[in-house]
């Protein structure tokens, strides 16, 4: 996956946020009011920037200041929100965010802090670790979620992580491009997700399903209660091989919950939002992706046209109902 965009206010203050997390503007462009209504189908005006991570050409980030904001978003919606949307990057200092984040809570500023959350079974299960004796392979996550950004930060030890992208180690946070693009929909039928690798072209790398279980790191992160389930779904790169070790960044990952109850409201976020309101991919052939998008039960499949940036692109919703769009990338 290329990128995930954001609806921001305040472009100057977003570009200082995301640089703290090793990101810099890349690019810069805009769109009019009429040329905005046809691709992303919303009335008004929008300047855009791209915001690259060292040489990574994935797991990137685009800020789009729109001159009329259609919505405010996902605004800390909690994580199991059907409809949400959330990023995560790989730090070796996790403590320095935490700090951050935690010292903003006590502030009163807009800010969600869940964790650090401890998984001991990443690798093995924990009655088979050797505390005190042996090394203790885990992972940390943290939550922190504001009104413009829904991220997680992770760190892990003992974890080989090198492909999952690489740290920017003069930024503040010592943080690595998007390692997951994530998305929430509440189903058990999973077949809607084929769309992702049988037309997008991703390469399902995994597929996981879990039960509620106390003091899980998965139950506590998405608050699930007794009786609920998910079924964890990974899209990687082409690129990565049939094997989850070989993954790279900007992968997608997919939460598919079985709830108790099924009465969550999904919030729904599309381009002239504020906050997370659409992944793109790139495509080196996108007149072929878009008539195979428009026979895949795919909604609002806009017309091919140029984007803030000059590139041909076209927007779309999934069969899930998340908004995406595709940009063209010719192979060199």
């Amino acid at each position: 996956m290329f990128e995930v965009a954001i609806g921001v206010v305040d472009v100057d203050a977003a570009i200082h946020h995301w640089e703290q997390f090793g990101f810099a503007v890349q690019a810069k462009g805009a769109l009019e009011r009429s040329a905005a209504q046809a691709l992303y189908g919303t009335d008004s005006a929008v300047q855009s920037y791209r915001m690259g991570h060292q040489h990574a050409d994935k797991g990137l980030v685009r800020l789009m200041q729109w001159e009329w904001p259609i919505a405010d978003g996902l605004q800390m919606a909690p994580l199991r929100t059907p409809g949400n949307r959330w990023t995560v990057q790989r730090t070796d200092d996790l403590l320095q965010v935490w700090t951050h984040a935690e010292v903003a809570r006590r502030q009163g500023k807009p800010i969600q802090v869940l964790g650090p959350v401890l998984n001991a079974r990443i690798a093995a299960p924990v009655v088979a670790h050797q505390p005190f004796v042996a090394p203790v392979p885990a992972s940390y996550n943290l939550q922190m979620f504001q009104p413009q950004w829904q991220q997680i930060v992770m760190q892990r030890q003992g974890i080989d992580t090198s492909r999952l992208g690489s740290l920017a180690a003069s930024s503040l946070f010592h943080a690595s491009e998007v390692c997951h693009y994530a998305l929430v929909v509440h189903t058990g039928e999973l077949g809607r997700f084929d769309f992702y690798d049988q037309v997008l072209g991703l390469h399902r790398t995994a597929q996981r399903r879990f039960e509620y279980e106390l003091e899980s790191p998965a139950s506590d992160m998405l608050g699930l209660r007794q009786g609920e389930a998910f079924t964890e779904i990974d899209f990687d790169d082409p690129r990565a091989q049939d094997d989850t070790a070989r993954s790279t960044a900007g992968r997608l990952r997919v939460f598919a919950i079985e709830t108790a109850t099924g009465d969550e409201q999904r919030i729904d976020t599309q381009p002239g939002c504020l906050g997370y309101s659409m992944y793109t991919v790139l495509t080196n052939n996108i007149e072929t992706l878009r008539h195979e998008v428009s026979k895949a039960r795919s909604a609002n499949v806009g017309p091919l046209t140029a984007d803030e940036f000059g590139q041909r692109a076209f927007t779309f919703r999934a069969p899930d109902g998340f908004y995406w769009a595709a940009i063209d990338q010719p192979a060199r």
